[in-house]
């Protein structure tokens, strides 16, 4: 059996998604006039949305834990990567 049919569907999805959105984000980026201060806003601002959608999700009945990838992951890839977690959890 090969490698890639031994991976559960469901973290595939996510780490093509997050592979993706890491793609297209910094395409973006480098095309602005900013580009290390845009990387550094959309951190900024995926890890304060991080906090709310838990929130939101937790009340829910879902959730969303806080550990190295989840911060990493919003890090990185800032809201788009805060919604892809919460599209994660709630599939």
């Amino acid at each position: 059996m090969e490698w890639w049919a031994q991976i559960p569907i469901e973290e595939g999805l996510l780490a093509g998604g997050i592979i993706l959105l890491f793609i297209i984000l910094v395409m973006i980026y480098s095309k602005g006039k900013h580009p290390i201060g845009k990387l550094f806003l959309g951190g900024i601002s995926g890890v304060a949305a991080l906090f709310p959608v838990q929130m939101a999700l937790s009340a829910a009945g879902y959730e969303i834990s806080w550990n190295l990838f989840t911060i990493a992951v919003s890090a990185v890839l800032g809201l788009p990567g805060v919604a892809l977690l919460a599209a994660a959890v709630l599939v």
